[in-house]
């Protein structure tokens, strides 16, 4: 299908919307002001518009332009200096939302800007949009030496290296970067970007255009790897770069180290998060994860709350070891029973919910049943049943977990193992 404004809408409006943030950012980042910078990506990001989208038509733009206005001498050093130390901040800011919910994959990707390229501040965006999709990133900064990339894809052994250029006088460092790297490890593939990459290199499979291709750039590598681009890019009688003064490195070092700070301490932030929504025994999650996924679910809804039955007995005769490593294989056999966009958690003690999205009474009433069953089978030898309460959701959450709270006791007064459905 031919894809169009007409068919797609909502990216016209991003991109009108994008536009006009664009601008609003750039105007911030020319003033000097790290608020108002990080307040439009933020406002892009509410909006609806993703973050690799957000980088791509907001924040890249408005560099662009100030690079241009360098060049043109209508910006001083310090002033160029500042809007890129002023994005990396704003992109610090975002990187919490980036990495909230984020699935590991377990593939390694490295990046890294070659010798020579100092403002690599749409690689930074790129390894953080990469860590969001489940990617393990390391990041190795701008202005990197051979030996020091070489020396990391022994360390971290990565299925793809991303490398960066800048300034097309330095393609020649590029080249040898490639070759080391493919040197190092034949089986890795090689990932170019940056506004540096030569046009007759654009065509290679692993070019990323911007920050909104990467994932999928990278997954297409992974797919058919190992990918290299042609050597040599350059002929013997071209130049080999440029010299990069030394307060230039400072500067960069200095505002790399800082962003580096800020990711740091949003991944021990995150990691202290994601520990508390998890339950330590179960390894589901908790009541407060519960809680959240609740409020921010739509319609139509409905909910499951489980009760095991005579788990009491069990824990009594066992004692609390026997006790959780049974609320450990209940919790995974009902996980096992649900679909896959269901949402089980432990709510405490030996209750558990079930979120079912798009599910009305009735179908959420055979989920109920076939969980109910499945549990019975596993756990035949021990005694050990669930009985189920289920309702459907009708806007008012604490309504809903009343209902279905009355439903499972109606069922458990019935002798349980049983599901009773709410009214």
């Amino acid at each position: 299908m031919l894809v169009t404004e007409r068919t797609h809408p909502m990216r016209r409006r991003h991109d009108e919307l994008a536009s006009l943030l664009s601008a609003e950012y750039l105007d911030a980042i020319c003033r000097g002001d790290a608020h108002g910078a990080e307040a439009a990506l933020r406002k892009a990001l509410s909006m609806g518009i993703g973050p690799a989208t957000a980088f791509t038509r907001v924040v890249q733009p408005a560099l662009e332009q100030v690079g241009a206005d360098w060049e043109r001498g209508e910006l001083s050093v310090a002033q160029e200096h500042i809007a890129s130390g002023i994005s990396q901040r704003a992109l610090a800011s975002i990187y919490p939302m980036l990495i909230e919910d984020a699935v590991p994959n377990g593939i390694r990707v490295l990046l890294a800007s070659v010798a020579g390229q100092l403002h690599s501040i749409g690689l930074r965006a790129v390894s953080d949009i990469l860590e969001g999709a489940g990617f393990d990133s390391t990041y190795l900064g701008s202005d990197t030496p051979i030996e020091a990339i070489v020396d990391a894809v022994e360390r971290v052994r990565p299925h793809v290296v991303g490398l960066s250029l800048t300034m097309p006088q330095d393609l020649a460092e590029l080249e040898l970067a490639v070759v080391a790297v493919t040197s190092t490890d034949p089986t890795v593939s090689v990932m170019l970007g940056g506004r540096g990459i030569p046009e007759d290199l654009r065509t290679y499979a692993g070019y990323v255009r911007d920050a909104e291709s990467v994932v999928a750039v990278t997954e297409g590598l992974i797919a058919a790897g190992p990918v290299v681009p042609p050597v040599p890019f350059v002929r013997p009688d071209e130049p080999r770069g440029r010299v990069t003064s030394a307060s230039d490195r400072h500067l960069a070092s200095v505002t790399s180290d800082l962003a580096n700070l800020a990711r740091q301490q949003a991944r021990r932030a995150n990691a202290y998060r994601a520990m508390a929504l998890t339950d330590a025994i179960t390894g589901l999650p908790t009541r407060r994860a519960w809680d959240e996924r609740f409020a921010a679910a739509g319609e139509p809804l409905s909910i499951l709350v489980l009760d095991l039955d005579r788990f009491k007995a069990v824990n009594d005769r066992g004692g609390h070891l026997v006790g959780d490593a049974l609320l450990k294989r209940v919790g995974g056999v009902v996980r096992d029973a649900l679909r896959g966009e269901d949402f089980a958690a432990r709510l405490g003690g030996d209750e558990f919910g079930v979120l079912l999205p798009l599910a009305d009474r009735q179908a959420a009433a055979v989920i109920a049943d076939r969980t109910r069953e499945a549990v019975a089978r596993a756990f035949h030898r021990e005694g050990v049943t669930v009985t189920i309460g289920v309702a459907e959701f009708r806007g008012d959450q604490r309504a809903c977990m009343l209902a279905a709270d009355e439903a499972l006791y109606r069922a458990k007064a019935a002798g349980g193992n049983r599901v009773e459905a709410a009214d």
